[in-house]
C-alpha cells in the first residue's frame, strides 16, 4: 500500500527520515532534497516523520448590523451541533433580545 501525502507535501517518510539521520548542514540537505531549508529545519526537530494535523478550524460569526455587535467562536466541525451550540452561545452573550437571523 502507498503512502497518502498531502496535497502541498514535498518530502515522503523517507526523505524525512533521511533528513533526521543526516550530520549534513541544513543548506547541503535543502539543496539536495530540493526543499526549504526551514523545512529541514522542521524535520529535524520533530520526533516522528508522520505528517502532523492542519488544524482546520471552522469560524462561526454573527454581526449586528446597527450596533456593530460581533460574536465569533471557532469548531473543529460545521455540523447541526455545533451551529446549535454557537446560537446558543450568541443567545447568552448578545446584551439584548435578537430579533432576527439571516
Amino acid at each position: 500500500m502507498g503512502q497518502v501525502l498531502h496535497g502541498s507535501a514535498r518530502t515522503t517518510e523517507a526523505v524525512r527520515r533521511a533528513i533526521q539521520h543526516s550530520q549534513e548542514s541544513l543548506k547541503a540537505l535543502a539543496k539536495r532534497h530540493g526543499v526549504n531549508q526551514k523545512t529541514i529545519a522542521k524535520w529535524r526537530k520533530r520526533s516522528s516523520v508522520c505528517d502532523q494535523r492542519t488544524g482546520k478550524l471552522y469560524l462561526f460569526v454573527a454581526i449586528d448590523r446597527t450596533s456593530k455587535f460581533a460574536f465569533a467562536q471557532l469548531a473543529e466541525k460545521a455540523n447541526r451541533v455545533t451551529a446549535s451550540a454557537f446560537l446558543l452561545a450568541l443567545i447568552k452573550a448578545v446584551p439584548y433580545k435578537i430579533h432576527t437571523v439571516l
